[in-house]
């Protein structure tokens, strides 16, 4: 089951963070971190003119100069870190986001962050993708936690 249906993606930003996260590109593939055997929520793939940006929410054939005109998330030096926190200490609350966004799936299963950004989060599983939003920009990692602690709270009140 797939709950991606209102993540906007913004090919051009994606891949940009995807460069600057990996410093001095040599060309080759660039991929979202993964959690296991999942397939990476983004690739960045260089073509002859151009970069392809590829995934789950389809694939984008973008021109060198919109990535070099784009401004990386501002997550993007913290995103790793909140996300290996995130599944060390607070995976047992994903279930909880997922129920709130509508998914059904089994209660068994583990679930991982694969990737966070200052608009939202991904949760991946084995039968699940899913895209939750923040209700606001988050651009630093102290307003994701804020906004985490405050989404919880909402959800455990429901």
């Amino acid at each position: 089951m797939h709950l991606i249906e209102d993540y906007r993606i913004r090919p051009a930003q994606v891949g940009k963070t995807l460069l600057v996260k990996a410093g001095d590109w040599d060309g080759s593939d660039l991929a979202t971190p993964t959690a296991g055997d999942q397939p990476p929520l983004f690739l960045l793939r260089r073509q002859a003119e151009r970069v392809a940006l590829e995934g789950a929410m389809g694939s984008y054939l973008l021109e060198f100069n919109e990535i070099e005109e784009a401004e990386p998330d501002p997550l993007w030096e913290s995103s790793a870190g909140i996300c290996r926190h995130m599944d060390d200490d607070h995976s047992d609350t994903y279930k909880l986001f997922l129920r709130a966004r509508g998914w059904r799936g089994s209660a068994e299963g583990s679930f991982s962050m694969p990737w966070v950004e200052q608009r939202g989060f991904f949760l991946s599983g084995v039968d699940c993708l899913a895209w939750i939003p923040f209700p606001q920009l988050c651009p630093t990692p102290n307003e994701v936690r804020k906004t985490l602690i405050k989404m919880l709270k909402e959800i455990r009140c429901d």
